[in-house]
């Protein structure tokens, strides 16, 4: 029985493949058409820990998929996200503004800020009112468009708008990847862009884990799971709802009928 064929999607899979420092080649072949930084800055780029500190105990953990930095100290910070959340946009302004502050560690002054970069690849439109599927946000004048400063870049990749023919951009086979939905897509797509022929062999051979394979089809069954039950909770909500609208109409159609009794009687007075 041929093995089910594991979404690129799925955040164990972008982990393991471009959260590990020996495919950090994989990593920058996939930020490179985006990020517009001088080449030598992937020189030395570096995985960190994911985890942003937490400055007051009421203070918001945050867990990116993926935080590196480059040879002069640039963070990047890069996540992939399936399912849209309430308030997406300001949670990426707050996860770059945290970011930007975990640079200024004890004795630290203002200048020693380097550029944050965010690099956000969703699975469905976040920005509806734009038509590319790549967007790059800066903080510039809004009369002259003068940059104020490049201390803060977003980049916005999303799938949803990917056109399904290559567009000639350097990023598109890097993106098209996270597309594939079986074994035969990823083929196609290797005999015409064989430069993610990295990508491609680091995400078969994660796949022939069976350790992998266990925890992806559990959370899968999982998925499937929560889905049933949000399925059933809606379907019992909608019985609930229909019983308590007949049982509504039922009582206003007594009342009503009561009421057509009564008036004879009235009218006869």
């Amino acid at each position: 029985m041929p093995k089910s064929f594991i979404s690129p999607l799925d955040d164990d899979m972008v982990k393991a493949i471009y959260g590990d420092q020996k495919n950090i080649g994989i990593t920058a072949e996939l930020l490179k058409p985006v990020l517009g930084i001088p080449p030598e800055e992937y020189d030395t780029l570096t995985i960190q820990d994911p985890h942003l500190r937490r400055r007051w105990k009421k203070d918001k953990q945050g867990i990116l998929d993926l935080l590196l930095t480059t040879k002069t100290g640039k963070g990047i910070n890069v996540e992939v996200q399936v399912e849209l959340y309430k308030a997406m946009v300001q949670r990426i302004i707050y996860y770059q503004a945290k970011l930007m502050a975990e640079q200024l560690k004890d004795g630290y002054q203002y200048d020693k800020l380097r550029q944050t970069i965010s690099v956000i690849i969703t699975n469905y439109t976040l920005l509806p009112e734009e038509t590319d599927y790549m967007n790059v946000y800066e903080l510039r004048n809004s009369v002259s468009g003068g940059r104020f400063t490049d201390l803060q870049k977003f980049v916005i990749l999303e799938l949803s708008k990917l056109p399904e023919i290559d567009d000639g951009r350097p990023v598109w086979p890097q993106l098209r990847f996270f597309k594939c939905k079986t074994e035969e897509d990823l083929t196609m797509l290797l005999k015409k862009h064989p430069e993610i022929k990295p990508v491609a062999a680091e995400y078969r051979r994660i796949s022939l884990s069976e350790r992998f394979r266990s925890i992806a089809d559990h959370k899968e069954k999982q998925r499937r799971d929560e889905w049933a039950a949000h399925e059933y909770i809606r379907d019992e909500g909608r019985a609930e709802g229909r019983a308590e609208s007949q049982q509504v109409i039922e009582a206003l159609t007594r009342e009503l009928a009561e009421l057509r009794q009564q008036q004879p009687d009235q009218g006869k007075r």
